[in-house]
């Protein structure tokens, strides 16, 4: 945040003042310290002029801020399979091959899932909070599509999940042949 206080150059400045060249396009990377050890920052701003700090002790990553997101959407995928959609947790399954099984089978169900909500908002807008940022995700959207479906239309939804897992068709072919078979 802004107000986030760090010590450059011997000094306690706050993180708006260290990274104020930061933009939404220009990262900027600077050595700090933090107590004694020395660690490599890199600020971005967010499309709502939000000042992204990502830290680490690799002082040699030149692309932290590149490494964070491909981690946040791991995250993102992850909250999806636990929390925000199937609570695989709640399976309470320990035996590995059986764990292996059903994480590939949630896998496929999110692509699924998110497909189908990418196909969807294109006909029906996923609602934007106030704030920017939509309502829920395109998985969500998806996933609460084909569960709806489901309850009203097995052999539809079979036909749309079979659709979405056909293989060697273009994304673009796909998405159309999606909104045939779902509208």
């Amino acid at each position: 945040k802004n107000n986030f206080l760090l010590v450059h150059k011997g000094e306690t400045v706050s993180a708006h003042k260290v990274f104020k060249q930061a933009n939404t396009i220009t990262a900027v990377t600077k050595f700090m310290k933090i107590n004694v050890l020395t660690v490599l920052a890199q600020a971005i701003r967010s499309s709502n002029q939000e000042l992204v700090i990502v830290i680490s002790n690799d002082l040699q990553a030149t692309n932290l801020l590149d490494i964070y997101a491909k981690r946040w959407k791991i995250e993102c995928l992850f909250g999806q399979l636990k929390t925000r959609g199937f609570n695989f947790e709640d399976t309470h399954i320990t035996i590995q091959e059986r764990l292996n099984n059903l994480m590939k089978l949630l896998v496929l169900s999110f692509c699924v899932a998110y497909l189908v909500g990418l196909v969807h908002a294109s006909v029906v807008p996923i609602q934007i909070k106030k704030h920017g940022r939509q309502l829920k995700s395109y998985f969500r959207h998806g996933l609460d599509k084909l569960i709806s479906i489901i309850q009203c239309n097995l052999q539809l939804a079979l036909k749309i999940i079979t659709t979405c897992l056909e293989p060697n068709i273009y994304m673009e072919k796909k998405c159309k042949k999606l909104i045939c078979v779902m509208y």
